[in-house]
């Protein structure tokens, strides 16, 4: 075993994550410049991803091939004991896909960094993990940005631009409709479906339609923990508060399409375009996701996300 069969070990676990993180070691790092061999682990980790986040192929049109960053982060995952694990790092080239557009370099990263740091067993240092997460554009939309204020701007900068590529909607649809079992990661989206209900609030509903026929039963169980928690004299936890503010801008939706439809909408002259409605969307019904939105309405006052 070299770095290069560490990485290949790192690659191959990331396209389908089972168990702890692979681990090997450093020797013979020169064999790292041989990435060529590291092609087919590549392609099936991008092609496992792309299938996932419904974002084409080639990736959200790019056809530009992976270059060797992803190699050495996976090199530096394997070895991540080292101290040396680092000094890999130092050497993956600077990735912006707002800049130059290797949105399929982007998805290899993100590919392999979020399972690495979403595992359970063998995963990688605070420092290396920050490191990894920096190196990986696209898992500050699809995860989580950092609270810095800097990356949340890029993050939803980056999220719009990736809106404007070739499947970028279905992707995105795809990842904000998920649950999750992280109250940071619901927070960030529940931000970007704020920003998404003013600038395209068609595109909102979707998620939500994709949130309720795709993870119905996953989101029913969690809202149902939810609204347990929050009378509990120690206080709802972050992740029961996370998930009603999740649907905050449905519920908010939903009120301003019933006050149109009152007397005094009516008199007021409000109107709700039929391309932005709940109405509109057959299979988006109130049976589906009223417990959500009352949830959220019941709680409104203690439901702010602050600075988070």
């Amino acid at each position: 075993m070299n770095a290069l069969t560490t990485a290949r070990r790192v690659l191959r676990w990331a396209a389908e994550p089972s168990g702890p993180v692979p681990s090997g070691i450093l020797r013979g790092a020169g064999s790292l410049a041989e990435a060529g061999e590291c092609v087919p682990d590549v392609c099936r980790l991008v092609s496992s991803a792309g299938a996932l986040f419904a974002a084409g192929d080639p990736p959200w049109a790019d056809a530009e091939p992976v270059g060797p960053g992803v190699v050495l982060m996976a090199a530096a995952v394997g070895v991540r004991a080292d101290e040396r694990a680092a000094q890999i790092l130092d050497l993956v080239p600077e990735l912006s896909p707002r800049r130059d557009g290797r949105w399929a370099e982007a998805l290899a990263r993100h590919a392999l960094v979020a399972p690495v740091l979403g595992a359970s067993a063998g995963g990688v240092p605070a420092g290396l993990a920050d490191r990894l997460r920096a190196m990986s554009p696209l898992t500050s939309i699809f995860g989580r940005p950092s609270t810095n204020p800097a990356a949340r701007t890029a993050a939803l900068d980056l999220s719009m631009r990736l809106l404007a590529r070739p499947h970028g909607t279905a992707s995105l649809t795809a990842v904000l409709a998920r649950p999750s079992e992280d109250p940071l990661v619901l927070d960030w989206r529940a931000r970007l479906l704020r920003i998404l209900r003013e600038q395209r609030p068609g595109l909102m509903l979707d998620v939500y339609l994709a949130a309720r026929l795709r993870h119905g039963a996953a989101w029913d169980a969690r809202i149902a923990a939810a609204d347990a928690e929050m009378t509990r004299v120690a206080g709802p936890s972050p992740l029961a508060l996370a998930t009603v503010r999740f649907w905050g801008p449905l519920a908010d939706t939903e009120r301003a399409e019933t006050e149109a439809g009152t007397m005094a909408g009516r008199i007021a002259g409000v109107t709700i375009d039929p391309a932005a409605s709940i109405r509109a969307r057959t299979y988006l019904t109130y049976a589906e996701y009223g417990r959500a939105v009352r949830l959220f309405s019941r709680y409104r006052d203690v439901l702010t996300i602050g600075d988070r």
